[in-house]
């Protein structure tokens, strides 16, 4: 499924992106939705700010998401997922660059504020995305009081792995929830 803004500000739109991701899903159907850059231009248009984010304001002209982990956050929010998993080529979220000796990975994150957000280093110059990006989305996703996981795609099963309740990666969520997750 390709997708732009319009089908998150149009009612209409809306309404049938949502009318169709639940019929895929009742048929057993996993849809794979992108955003659709063939018309999709706004990128073009307005300038990142100076890490490379982008706003999910949605304001007339401005831009609802950038990136394919946005779009994520946005699609969880608006069918009401349970779950998020965002995949990078690292295991999760570090308390420093992953690259640097004694780096730790964080396991559980309850608020992302700025000293989260200060956290990531940025793009790997690959995309449009990085660690930013994927913080950014997983605050979209956890105000939305969804569990948001920041995993590394290259790990063998890892999303079976991920819902069948394993700790892996950095798993994003309410203190209650990770609470229990850790029971």
């Amino acid at each position: 499924m390709l997708l732009t803004e319009d089908d998150f500000r149009d009612p209409e739109r809306h309404a049938n992106l949502r009318a169709t991701l639940d019929a895929l899903l009742t048929l057993g159907v996993i849809p794979i939705v992108n955003e659709n850059d063939t018309v999709s231009t706004a990128e073009l248009d307005r300038p990142a700010d100076a890490q490379g984010a982008r706003s999910e304001r949605g304001e007339r002209g401005e831009r609802i998401f950038g990136d394919n982990d946005k779009l994520s956050a946005l699609l969880a929010r608006h069918i009401g997922a349970d779950l998020l998993v965002l995949l990078s080529d690292v295991d999760g979220l570090y308390d420093r660059n992953p690259s640097e000796p004694g780096a730790k990975l964080l396991r559980g994150v309850e608020v992302i504020d700025e000293q989260i957000l200060s956290l990531a280093d940025g793009g790997n110059g690959r995309g449009r995305g990085g660690m930013v990006s994927k913080l950014e989305s997983a605050r979209i996703a956890l105000r939305a009081g969804k569990t948001v996981v920041i995993a590394n795609g290259r790990t063998p099963q890892v999303l079976e792995r991920i819902v069948a309740g394993e700790a892996i990666g950095t798993r994003f969520a309410p203190a209650a929830v990770l609470q229990e997750l850790v029971r």
